[in-house]
C-alpha cells in the first residue's frame, strides 16, 4: 500500500465515521404496516441450546485472523472451560448489556486489501477487512442465531441468500436463466435492470437499521444490546508505507456494518426488506406460464442475493417505475445506486422505440447485443455468456494453481489447497450453467483440457514426474492415490 494512513482514514471517515441524515417516508411507513402482524409475534426466546451454541463454535475457523486482542478462535474453542464461560458471559450480556460490555471488546483492526484489477492509486481502490475479536464474533453471532429464528419464516421470498438448505446462486440463475429463456421462446417483451449500490455494506444508516428493526418485532432484549454494541464499535486502519508498518488513530463506527461480522448479513438482509415489498407491491412482474399447467402463472419480479438486485418487467415503464421506486426506497436506508455498474437490457423491444434510442437511463447504460453484464460472478448479456465464463474461470484456476504449487508447503498441503481453493472455482461455474444442448461433452472436453494444464504444473513444481501413473494422482489417499480433485469430475 503506497498511501499514507492518514488518507485512507480520512477517506473512510466520510464513509462510515460519521452518521446519515435519513428521511423515514411513506414507502417505509407503508412496509411497517404490512410487518403489524410479525411485531404482533415479538419473540420471547432469548436463550441458545447447546446443539446451536455447538453449530455457532464450529462454523468459526480456527485460526483465522485475530481481533486486536491476539486470541485466535482456536483458544477458544478447545479451551472447554474458557468456552463454557464465554457462553454464559454472552447469555448474561443481554440482560446487562451496559455492565458487561467493555469499550475494548467491540473494537477491531481494518486491514485493506486491493481490489482485483485495480492500480490501488486511490483509498477507494482497496477493500476494507475487519478483523474482530473472536469472542466478540460469537457473541453477534450468538445475537444473529437468535434473531434468524424469530424471521426466517418473514424474509423476503425473493431473498435468496441466508436461506438453509438454499444453494442461493445457483437458484438465482436458475430462475434468472428460465426467465430469459421463456421469453426468447415465446418471443414475449422483457425488461431487465441490474443494481449495484455504492458501498452497499458501508453505507447503510443507523437510523433506518434500528427503524426498520423494531418493525421487525425484534426482541427488545436483543436490540438494546445491539445498540451497546453498535456505540461501542471502534476500527483501526493497518497497513504498509514505504516498508513500514502503519497505524491509523481509531475511528468510531457511525455508519454501515462491519465487514467480517457475524450479524452484519443478517443485519442488510432486514435493512433491504423494504425494496424487495416496494417492488412487489408497485412493479408489474414477468409472468412465466408453464404449457399444458392448470397453476397460476409464476411471478418473476425481482431477485435479490444480499444486496445484488436484478429486475424484471414485462414493459418499458415498469421498468423505469422501478428503477426510480429503488431509488427513492434506498435513499430511505442510506443507500445510493451506483449508476454506472448498474445496467438495462430489453429483449423483443426496439432500441428506437426508446427516444431517439438512447444509451442510457438516468446514467444507467443499456446493455448493446455484444456487452456483457457479470452478475453474480457469471458474465451475460441475455442467457450467460458460457465461452467468456469458462475461459475466465479456466484463468482464474491456473493462477491460483501456480501459486499454490510454487509455494514452499508440502506435497500434501498444496493438494489440500488445490482441492479447497481452486475446484470451488469450477464446480461454481459448472453449476450455474442449466441450458445448452450439447453442453455437457463441450464442458467436459475442456474441463479435461484444464486437468491437463494443471498435470503440466505439477509436473513443472515437482509434485509429479512426466512418467507417473496419470489415474493415480486421483485415487483417493485411503486407496494409494494423491487425492487430486479433477475438474472432469
Amino acid at each position: 500500500m503506497e498511501l499514507p494512513i492518514e488518507e485512507i482514514h480520512n477517506f473512510w471517515k466520510k464513509i462510515v465515521g460519521e452518521p446519515q441524515k435519513v428521511n423515514i417516508g411513506e414507502e417505509l411507513k407503508e412496509w411497517s404496516r404490512s410487518m403489524k402482524a410479525q411485531r404482533d409475534q415479538e419473540s420471547t426466546v432469548v436463550r441458545m441450546e447447546a446443539k446451536e451454541w455447538k453449530e455457532l463454535l464450529a462454523k468459526i475457523k480456527p485460526w483465522k485472523a485475530a481481533g486486536p486482542d491476539g486470541i485466535q478462535a482456536y483458544w477458544w474453542k478447545t479451551m472447554k472451560v474458557a468456552k463454557r464461560r464465554l457462553e454464559d458471559w454472552c447469555t448474561r450480556a443481554l440482560r446487562k448489556e451496559k455492565q458487561l460490555i467493555p469499550q475494548w471488546f467491540c473494537r477491531g483492526r481494518v486491514v485493506l486489501i486491493p481490489k482485483k484489477g485495480k492500480e490501488s492509486k486511490e483509498p477507494g481502490d482497496y477493500r476494507p477487512i475487519t478483523c474482530l475479536n473472536t469472542c466478540y464474533k460469537i457473541l453477534t453471532g450468538m445475537m444473529a442465531t437468535l434473531m434468524m429464528k424469530q424471521v426466517e419464516g418473514q424474509l423476503a421470498p425473493e431473498q435468496l441468500a441466508l436461506k438453509k438448505g438454499l444453494s442461493g446462486c445457483m437458484h438465482a440463475h436458475i430462475l434468472d436463466q428460465a426467465t430469459i429463456r421463456d421469453a426468447q421462446r415465446r418471443n414475449r417483451e422483457l425488461h431487465m435492470l441490474w443494481i449495484d449500490m455504492t458501498k452497499a455494506y458501508d453505507s447503510v444508516a443507523h437510523k433506518s437499521l434500528r427503524w426498520i428493526l423494531k418493525r421487525w418485532g425484534i426482541n427488545p432484549l436483543i436490540l438494546r444490546l445491539l445498540n451497546k454494541v453498535m456505540k461501542n464499535q471502534k476500527v483501526r486502519y493497518f497497513g504498509k508505507y514505504q516498508g513500514n508498518l502503519v497505524k491509523s488513530e481509531m475511528l468510531a463506527i457511525k455508519n454501515g456494518l462491519l465487514q467480517g461480522d457475524a450479524l452484519s448479513p443478517l443485519l442488510f438482509v432486514l435493512a433491504i426488506t423494504p425494496i424487495s415489498y416496494w417492488l412487489r407491491e408497485k412493479v408489474r412482474a414477468y409472468e412465466i406460464v408453464i404449457k399444458g399447467s392448470q397453476d397460476s402463472p409464476l411471478k418473476v419480479g425481482h431477485i435479490f442475493y444480499m444486496d445484488d438486485l436484478k429486475v424484471y418487467t414485462c414493459n418499458w415503464n415498469e421498468l423505469v417505475r422501478a428503477k426510480n421506486g429503488i431509488e427513492k426506497v434506498a435513499e430511505q436506508i442510506g443507500l445510493k445506486l451506483n449508476a454506472r455498474k448498474c445496467a438495462i437490457k430489453s429483449m423483443n423491444y426496439r432500441q428506437g422505440e426508446l427516444r431517439g434510442g438512447v444509451r442510457e437511463v438516468g446514467q444507467i447504460p443499456i446493455l448493446g447485443s455484444t456487452d456483457c453484464y457479470r452478475y453474480l460472478g457469471i458474465e451475460q448479456n441475455a442467457l450467460m455468456n458460457i465461452g467468456q465464463l469458462w475461459t475466465r474461470t479456466e484463468d482464474a484456476c491456473l493462477e491460483a494453481a501456480q501459486e499454490i504449487l510454487r509455494s514452499d508447503a508440502t506435497a500434501g498441503q498444496k493438494i489440500n489447497s488445490y482441492n479447497t481453493e481452486v475446484m470451488p472455482k469450477v464446480r461454481y461455474a459448472a453449476t450455474c450453467i442449466i441450458f445448452g444442448e450439447g453442453r455437457f461433452n463441450s464442458l467436459r472436453r475442456r474441463a479435461n483440457e484444464l486437468d491437463a494444464k494443471v498435470r503440466a504444473l505439477m509436473t513443472e513444481y515437482k509434485i509429479r514426474f512426466r512418467g507417473n501413473c496419470r489415474a493415480r494422482l486421483y485415487i483417493d489417499v485411503q486407496d494409494g492415490g494423491l487425492g487430486v480433485k479433477a475438474a472432469e469430475e
